[in-house]
């Protein structure tokens, strides 16, 4: 008799539960699975001008970024040559502080000894990078249109020299950044 009884009991819990978990989640606008899908999708046009509005106002970045991400520096300098390197899997939050890269340098700029006294040999080494340094001496923050070929997005401003490249993806369904690209192009 008590097995029927609990047995009973199961089955009428079990049917609750499922006729709960059945009901029109738009009625339930107080639900919060509900108002995390009403959050609009930002679409790759709005992530690129939040980055750029971000980046001239000094705001941090993290939140329009995957939880990690791809970092590359590139740097091409008359007297040294090209710089480059990559950091695979840095966390997002790192973005808006210094951190550590480990660069090559070729070692073969175009310009003569004259105008380079102190032309730097092929090596690697660790470098600092700090974001929020090198966009002080930028004198612009202009932004290209999004490019659906790449799904990037180009910021210029440092002059003629120093631009940089955000890579966009669909992610956790969002549109966020998942590579970072910092180039300074000699314009001499």
């Amino acid at each position: 008799m008590k097995r029927k009884k609990i047995e009973r009991t199961l089955l009428l819990l079990s049917a609750l539960i499922l006729l709960g978990g059945c009901s029109n989640p738009v009625e339930n606008a107080d639900n919060p699975i509900v108002q995390e899908e009403k959050k609009a999708l930002l679409t790759p046009e709005e992530v690129a001008s939040k980055l750029v509005d971000s980046l001239k106002n000094g705001d941090e970045i993290t939140s329009l970024m995957s939880e990690h991400i791809v970092f590359i520096f590139k740097s091409d300098d008359r007297c040294d040559g090209n710089t480059k390197g990559t950091v695979a899997n840095l966390a997002s939050k790192s973005i808006d502080f210094p951190f550590k890269i480990k660069v090559t340098t070729d070692g073969k700029g175009w310009a003569d000894k004259v105008v380079c006294k102190d032309k730097k040999m092929a090596s690697t080494y660790e470098m600092e990078f700090e974001l929020r340094k090198k966009l002080t001496d930028w004198d612009r923050f202009e932004g290209s249109k999004y490019d659906k070929t790449t799904n990037s997005i180009e910021i210029w401003g440092g002059g003629a020299s120093d631009y940089m490249r955000a890579f966009l993806k669909k992610e956790t369904n969002q549109n966020v950044i998942y590579k970072l690209e910092y180039n300074i192009e000699d314009p001499g």
